[in-house]
Formats: structure tokens, sequence, C-alpha cells
């Protein structure tokens, strides 16, 4: 059945044509605005997101609301698409919005990972973030507004009994005056799961407040989650049956609990001078008079952020503390686990503005960075009488404290008429990051082309970096380490080209790393002392013909150690639906199909005690295939659309009607039987 599928798409392929196509998620802005941008520099952004999308930021309520999201190592403000469009509206879960393919718990709302190498998030020191990523609401990703008129969005969707899935979004956001912008955020995940003790609750919110003055700007946020997940270990696979109403799990009273608060203050206050322009106008009676109009014209700026983070993890098992479940324990009665993290960061930053009557106009900037970090870790459990710890566990608790501090510099020029490009060095000089370097550089470029353009975007990085703490240093009632790393080394280079006119996307990527740190088979962290190399094509490309419409995203990935990077060479995903109206242009409708496809691979494990994804060495059983993919996970979907309304209707894992047989993206995990999933989305902004 999945390659009658497959031939279909293929065939249709080749008798359609192409055509301009308005996506949401596809063809994503790649410009980035400065706060001091000036009047050219702004509508060459905007031409380039233009030449992208078809549409300006927001542009769904035209001249209403802009939005962007603060990037505070150069300090640009990268533009945030406010979209209500009606395609793709029935992708709600936000792991499927940013990973066109994922190694997933069976639940919304549980850890993930992304089978595409590149796509990987594995960005915050308190490796236990990286996991959610997809659904926390922090610092880093959470949008600034400036409109209009009060705008407010709500967005519900829910699910069949059988899963009982409760998604919930509201956002408000309003100008108190047009330099003081407000606003919050809310977002609710609730979901039983198919399988036994995997529900997931998770609630996020975040206010922020803007204000632009003329030689004053401020941009502040606060961000707060709350995670409570039930972990069961997936199917306990010597009692597992295939088709069974209930599935036997390996944990039965264990929990997960993940916190964390972030605030983050910036602050920019601009040098500058007072310029007066003279413009010549006529009046009624078409005489010549003079307006004279002030101007301010910033030359340098002193830039100022604080970010404060805090987060706290705990891992509790109370009838499972010696199960064998886990490689190893201490013989506590019980498993309450717990480890906090606590971040300090200042950023102090010089950033001077380019001179207009100079030959080389470009923008410099400099910084020093300050961090003070705090872990703290505990295990509990009562300990048998005369007990004796285990000589390779360590006791209860552990503290740890350490500072950081760099130097850093970026040159950057968004303005010129040819390449716009940035180039950026760190270096750390004291701390337990002494030593570690960044660097990163950019450039991009519109190519004109008969009437059309084409889009170039080329860059690439390069870090010496030390591991991240808890890689070294972990304490728990299971697992416990003290390693010594060395330092992580990565190379990473990418190139893109886009045509607009033609709706494609082709992008290329390498990575070449030494010492890289993964989880082996006894989920404890180890240092590869083979180089890791990895190349990925991806290329997106869209169809339409009349009504009909399909569109294709496509990567190969080629991974030189697949022990160690156990993901998969293939990715496919492709929707194919018709866009009509009905009820004389009242209703808007979009009603299609869409598919993921994945070659075959081994699947990675999962170990809820560390809360990582970890290598997977088991061979497959008669009952459970330690393989994965080689098959399509197919979805039926309609959107409606009603003024500023939005619904949808979908029907996820249509396969399962007929393919009863367990498929898997985690090992021991399986995906979701087929289930109804329904939204709702309404607009507000009078």
């Amino acid at each position: 059945m999945k390659y009658i599928f497959f031939i279909f798409f293929f065939l249709l392929q080749i008798s359609v044509f192409s055509q301009i196509r308005g996506t949401n998620g596809i063809f994503n802005s790649q410009s980035t605005n400065d706060e001091n941008v000036t009047q050219s520099d702004t509508s060459k952004n905007k031409t380039k997101e233009r030449l992208l999308t078809g549409r300006l930021s927001g542009d769904t309520i035209v001249g209403h609301i802009n939005s962007w999201i603060f990037q505070d190592r150069l300090l640009h403000n990268k533009p945030f698409e406010v979209d209500t469009f009606i395609t793709d509206f029935h992708i709600y879960d936000k792991l499927k919005q940013n990973s066109v393919s994922s190694a997933r718990l069976g639940n919304i709302g549980l850890a993930s990972q992304s089978n595409f190498f590149f796509n990987s998030q594995n960005s915050y020191d308190f490796i236990f973030e990286n996991q959610y990523v997809n659904y926390l609401i922090t610092n880093e990703n959470l949008a600034f507004y400036s409109t209009n008129l009060p705008f407010t969005y709500i967005m519900h969707s829910g699910s069949t009994k059988q899963v009982n899935e409760q998604v919930l979004t509201i956002l408000h956001t309003q100008n108190i005056n047009p330099k003081l912008n407000v606003g919050f955020r809310y977002d609710v995940i609730n979901s039983k799961g198919q399988m036994t003790n995997n529900t997931a609750i998770i609630n996020s919110a975040g206010a922020w407040v803007s204000y632009f003055g003329t030689r004053y700007n401020l941009q502040s946020n606060f961000a707060l989650n709350k995670i409570q997940n039930n972990q069961n270990g997936g199917i306990k696979e010597e009692y597992f049956v295939p088709n069974a109403e209930i599935d036997p799990i390996n944990l039965s009273d264990t929990k997960l609990k993940l916190n964390t608060i972030g605030l983050m203050i910036h602050q920019k206050y601009k040098f500058g001078i007072t310029k007066v322009n003279e413009t010549k106008v006529l009046d009624h009676e078409k005489a010549d008079s003079t307006v004279f109009d002030t101007v301010f014209v910033p030359f340098a700026s002193l830039n100022h952020t604080l970010k404060i983070k805090r987060s706290f993890r705990t891992y509790s098992d109370e009838t499972n503390a010696t199960n064998a479940f886990y490689p190893s324990y201490q013989q506590a009665s019980f498993t309450y686990d717990s480890v906090a993290f606590t971040k300090f960061e200042n950023v102090f930053q010089l950033q001077l503005n380019e001179n207009q009557q100079s030959k080389f106009k470009f923008r410099v900037r400099a910084y020093v960075k300050n961090e003070f970090i705090k872990y703290g870790s505990n295990w509990g459990g009562e300990l048998p009488e005369n007990f004796i710890f285990n000589p390779d566990f360590l006791s209860r608790p552990k503290n740890y404290d350490y500072t950081n501090t760099s130097f850093g510099g970026a040159l950057f020029d968004y303005s010129s008429k040819k390449w716009d490009w940035n180039f950026e060095a760190e270096f750390f000089v004291l701390g337990k990051r002494a030593g570690d370097l960044l660097f990163t550089g950019n450039l991009e470029r519109i190519f004109s082309v008969k009437k059309d353009s084409i889009i170039i975007l080329i860059n690439g990085n390069y870090s010496n970096s030390t591991p991240y703490f808890l890689y070294e240093n972990f304490n728990s009632n299971h697992f416990n380490w003290q390693n010594s790393f060395d330092k992580e080394n990565k190379i990473h280079a990418s190139f893109e080209v886009s045509y607009p006119k033609y709706k494609s996307i082709v992008q290329m990527q390498l990575a070449n790393i030494d010492n890289f740190i993964y989880f082996d088979s006894l989920s404890t962290p180890k240092q590869s002392e083979k180089r890791i190399n990895v190349i990925s094509v991806k290329m997106n490309k869209d169809f339409a013909i009349g009504k009909f419409k399909w569109t294709n995203n496509i990567i190969y990935q080629l991974i030189s150690d697949k022990n160690i990077l156990q993901i998969p060479d293939f990715i496919y995903n492709t929707q194919f639906f018709a866009s009509y109206y009905l009820f004389n242009n009242a209703l808007k409708v979009e009603s299609g199909i869409e598919a993921e496809f994945t070659s075959s691979y081994t699947l990675p494990a999962y170990s809820p005690a560390i809360g990582q994804f970890y290598q997977n060495t088991q061979n497959a059983s008669e009952l459970i295939d330690s393989k994965g993919g080689n098959y399509p996970m197919l979805s039926v979907y309609v959107n409606f659309k009603v003024k500023k309304v939005l619904l949808f209707v979908n029907f996820r894992n249509m396969n399962t009607l007929w393919d009863k047989s367990h498929s898997y993206t985690t090992y021991l995990y399986p995906t979701e039987k087929m289930t109804l999933h329904w939204g709702v989305l309404w607009r507000f902004y009078d």
C-alpha cells in the first residue's frame, strides 16, 4: 500500500506545472532588522521578505501589526510572522510545526528529538530542556509586537476521549501609545495519551513590554514554564501482545517535573545629533513655502542586556526504585532526584553606526559578557541500615558554582546594494570556558533574473567549546558520572538558493565535529573518538494546477557513523490538497492528505530517569523491532476559514486503520493510533 501511495504522487508530479503559492512555514523570512535601521535598510528587508513569502510579516492583517523576535547576540530584531493563513492550519502541534520528522514518545507534550540533524536544538546549558524546546516559551522565542489596534488571538484544539487532548493558546497585545507596547501569552497542553501512564501537562506563560524612544529603547520579557509528565518507560517487551487494547509498560508510578523561569531586560541609549531638513512645498495658492523637520541621527549606542534564568527538574519513582529497567541504582526505597540550575548573564555592548560619508559603510559592535552559573543536585530515598555508598556514586547533595567571561565583536552591513553580511567572533578569557572560541559569518544577496529574483544565503560557523556542565557532572539515585571531556570542535557550513517565482528552495549543509558527545548504550555521556561528518541536502518544492496543490519537503542525510547518530537517511513530507470556496465565497475550504515517510533506521532509545535519548544497541525481537521508518504516516484534514475564524478537522495516522501492527519513532514507544483532532482560532483586532 505504501508503495502505491508514492507511485501515485510521482506520476502526478510529472503532469503538473509550477505556480506561485503563498504558504505557511516553508518560506520563512531570513532577513534581520536592526533597531537602528535606516529607511533604505527597512525597504530592502521588506523587499526580501516579500520575495520569499509573497507577503510582509503580519500582512494578513494589513497595516495593523508588526512583530519580531529579539536576537541579543547582534541586537537584531528578526521579523516574526503573525500568520493566520488557512494553509497548514491543521498543523497545530508545535513539534510538527518546527520539525519535519522527530523521535517521539507517543503523545504530544513529551520529550522529542529531531530526525533532521541540522534541526537539533541542543542549545541549552540545562540539557533537560532541549527535549522540550518546541513547547517552551522562552526569552529567546517570545515575540514582541507593535499594533495600531488591540490584537487578541485565541486558539483551542481537542481530540476524542481516547486521547483526551486539549491545547489552548491565548495572546493579547496593544500599544499604550505609539512608542510603548505591552502584551501577554498563555499556552496550555493537557493530553492523556493512548498508553498507560503517559500523560503530558504543560503550562507556559509570557509577558513583554517594548518602548522605542528617540534616544532610549527598552525590550523586556518574562517567561514561565511548568511541565508535568508521567514516564512509563515504554512497552515491557516480554509481556507485549500485538494489537492489545492495553500495552504493558515498564514504569507505573513515575513522574517528571520541569519548571523554568526567565527574565530578559535589554536597554539601549543612543548618541547622535539632531539635523534639520528643509522641504519645499506648494500651498493651495500654489505659492512656495518651506517646512522644517528635525530628525535625530544616531551615530553610536550603549547597550546592556540582563538575563536571569532559573530551572528545576525532579524525577520521582515510588514503586520501581530498584526496577531492573534502570541500569544502576543506589538501592534506596524510592527515587526522588532533583537538579537545579541558575544563570545570571550580563552583556555590555557598544555599537558604532556606519558613516554615510565614508567609503566603507558598515557597522561595528564590541561587547563583554559575564555569566554566573550555579548547579545543585540531590537524590532522595530512605537507605537500608548500615548502607554503604556505591563507590561509583556521589554522596548527596552536591553544589557547583562557576563563572565565564568573554569578549566579542562584530562587523555587519545590511544596507549594501550587493551583499548583506555579518561576521562575529567571541573569545572566552576567564572561567570554566576559558579558551573557547566562537566564530560565525553570513552572506545574503538578491539577484535579479528577468523581472524575478534568486536569493542566495551562505552561512558558516566554527566553535571550539567546553562541553555542557551536566555532561561531565551528574548526581542521582540511578545515574552518577564524573567525566573530563575535551573541547568539542565543530565546523558548520550552509549554502541555500531560493527561487521565489517557482517557490523552490534548495539547501546544502555540512558539519565536521571532533570530540562529539552523545549518550551511549548505558545512557551515560560519552565522547566519540572518531570524527563525525554529516552532509545534508534539503529541497522544498510546491506545485499547483487549478485548485489542486502539492507541497514537497525532501531531506537526504549522509552520516558517517550511524551507530552514534541514529537518524534516517531520507525524510519526505508531502501534502496534496484542494483549495476552493463555498456559499458565495463566504467560506474558504482546503481539504487534503498529508504524509510523512522516512527510510529504515535504528530507533533511538529513551531514558526517563535522565530525560535523554541514547544509543540503542538492542537486536530486534519477535514482537518488537529495533528498526523504524520505511512506512508512510497518513493524515486526512479539512481547513475552514470564515472571516476572522479558522477551523480544522484532522484524522491523524489514518494508516493504522489497515496496518494494525505498531509503528515506532523511538524504541519501545509506539506511535498513536488513528485519532480525530479538531481546532478553532478566533482573532480580534478592533
